[in-house]
């Protein structure tokens, strides 16, 4: 698979700190999610590995497939962001005058949810990118 020109450079997040935010009492058990999901998950970019220990890869992912796994996840956050989704969607296509204020409102709402995974430590990021340089 080639990478687009877009993902280049693109913010991803670490499987563990994405499991943490997401609720998991086991971070590392989004793993298998991510493993059993890995075609979906391709369908919104690459799913980056890396090598954490011998034998052993972590994924990095970008802001599609965190949205994507919460679908898929059986945690409260997963389930918020889910349904803010969903209703961000149903009101766009209700084409009454009061979805433009709706879908609005729960735009905002939805960033809320949203602010802590944008605002996890950005030292992955860097040295995910450092990682990447060659």
């Amino acid at each position: 698979m080639v990478m687009n020109r877009t993902e280049i450079g693109a913010r991803r997040w670490k499987d563990l700190r994405v499991g943490e935010w997401l609720g998991y009492k086991r971070p590392r058990s989004i793993r298998a999610l991510i493993h059993k999901r890995l075609a979906e998950l391709e369908r919104h970019g690459i799913v980056e590995t890396a090598p954490e220990y011998p034998g052993i890869f972590g994924y990095w992912l970008n802001f599609h497939q965190v949205i994507a796994l919460c679908a898929w996840v059986d945690t409260p956050r997963g389930k918020e962001v889910w349904d803010l989704i969903v209703k961000i969607n149903a009101a766009v296509w209700s084409h009454n005058q009061h979805s433009v204020t709706g879908v609005l409102a729960l735009r905002e709402e939805l960033i809320s949810v949203l602010d802590g995974l944008l605002r996890l430590d950005f030292r992955d990021h860097l040295r995910h990118a450092l990682c990447t340089v060659q």
